[in-house]
Order: C-alpha cells, then sequence, then structure tokens
C-alpha cells in the first residue's frame, strides 16, 4: 500500500470504495453487495477497482487491516480504558462490526480479534498466567459486547465496559 498511497487520487479512490464497501454492508447486507453495485455506488470504474483489488475478499482484508491498525493506535494499555475504546470503535464503525460478525466470516474476526489482542497495549495483561486463559478472557471483551447489542434492552456501554474489566480482572488475579 505504501506505494499506491503517494498519489492522491489512489487514495481517494480506496477510501471511497473502502466507505462504499461500509456503508453498503450497513444498508443491504455482505450478500447482496457486488463488485459492480460497489463501482456504481462509489463512482468508480470496475476496470480501476481490480486495478487495487482481486476481488470483493481482497477489499475486506485491506479493510480490516486498516481498521485494525487504526484501533491498535488508539489503545493505550489500561485495560478498562482499553475495552472502553473497543467498544467504542465497534459503537461508531457498524460497517467493521457488520464484516466481522457475519456468518462466514469466521477468519475475518479471528484475524482483527488476534491484530488487537497480540498488539503492544494488551502484551501486558495476564502476565505469568496461561496464555490460553489470557486469550480466552480477551476474546470475551468482543463476545460480551456482540451479545449486548442483541439484546433488546442493551446495558449502556460504558457499564458494560465495566463489569466486563471486573469480570477480566478478578478472573485473572492469582490466587
Amino acid at each position: 500500500m505504501a506505494v499506491r498511497a503517494e498519489d492522491q487520487r489512489v487514495v481517494r479512490t480506496i477510501a471511497a470504495l473502502r466507505k462504499g464497501y461500509t456503508d453498503l454492508l450497513t444498508a443491504c447486507g455482505m450478500d447482496q453487495i457486488t463488485v459492480k453495485g460497489l463501482c456504481s455506488y462509489c463512482r468508480v470504474d470496475r476496470k480501476t477497482f481490480y486495478l487495487h483489488y482481486k476481488n470483493l475478499d481482497d477489499l475486506k482484508h485491506d479493510i480490516i487491516d486498516d481498521a485494525a491498525e487504526g484501533l491498535c493506535q488508539r489503545l493505550k494499555g489500561d485495560l478498562k480504558e482499553d475495552i472502553g475504546t473497543i467498544y467504542d470503535f465497534f459503537d461508531s464503525n457498524d460497517g467493521i462490526y457488520q464484516l466481522i460478525t457475519h456468518e462466514g466470516q469466521g477468519g475475518i474476526r479471528g484475524d482483527f480479534l488476534h491484530r488487537i489482542f497480540s498488539s503492544d497495549a494488551f502484551s501486558g495483561y495476564g502476565r505469568g498466567a496461561d496464555q490460553d486463559i489470557v486469550e480466552g478472557y480477551l476474546y470475551s471483551i468482543f463476545y460480551i459486547y456482540s451479545d449486548n447489542r442483541k439484546r433488546s434492552d442493551p446495558v449502556d456501554t460504558r457499564r458494560l465496559c465495566g463489569l466486563c474489566f471486573d469480570l477480566i480482572r478478578n478472573g485473572l488475579k492469582k490466587d
């Protein structure tokens, strides 16, 4: 991407395709998105799409890589604050949330969450504890949030963040 990023027309085109994909994802669902429809929505020629991406899966991975990198940069290494940052990220990026939670996208979800939870900010949590247990607790951050979104009466994100933090902190304490 570094070579392509020098030309502002390329930067704008890639940004338009990423945004267009997440807009369409939120509006009509993944199964309805085609390259032709995306290009029409973004006012980008299909040849231009294929100049930058092999297919929609390639675009999805590019979107996820960019989102994960951006989220990792916002993490501070404070578990409670970082849980809040992750929840705020999903609250304000519904298209990314839809992308990683869509049925059949387990690989994308796993890649995204692994990048977040293996970031420098998360590396110190549970030091000395069994890493499988630590990873399980960290993945629970996402699944608790995801479950909450499905509820008819969701818990406020700030309160949910505190509850999740307490669960993880208490679970990682050494007896």
